[in-house]
């Protein structure tokens, strides 16, 4: 739980500013642009980025070899594209 734990703070640490202007382009997309689901999708790519690019800077520490690292991070991300397929086309008809 605590490797867990300081894998988070650090990627607040690294992504902060990224983050905020996530944040930040995700309420005025939300509130000003009105489209709530694009801005949310933004948000959850925007995440997905940042943290896969951290992950990629620290995987030495975390014991994971290159070939592992790039397979989670490419996993994960077609996990969230079929994510995304399935609530945008599927479950909208």
């Amino acid at each position: 739980m605590e490797a867990l734990k300081s894998f988070f703070v650090n990627y607040w640490a690294y992504a902060r500013w990224y983050l905020i202007a996530l944040g930040v382009f995700y309420l005025l997309m939300a509130l000003v642009g009105r489209r709530p689901g694009k801005a949310f999708a933004m948000l959850i790519l925007g995440i997905y980025v940042t943290m896969a690019a951290y992950f990629l800077s620290v995987r030495e520490e975390l014991g994971f070899a290159l070939e592992t690292s790039l397979g989670m991070v490419i996993i994960g991300g077609l996990a969230l594209g079929a994510l995304f397929y399935y609530f945008l086309f599927i479950r909208s008809e």
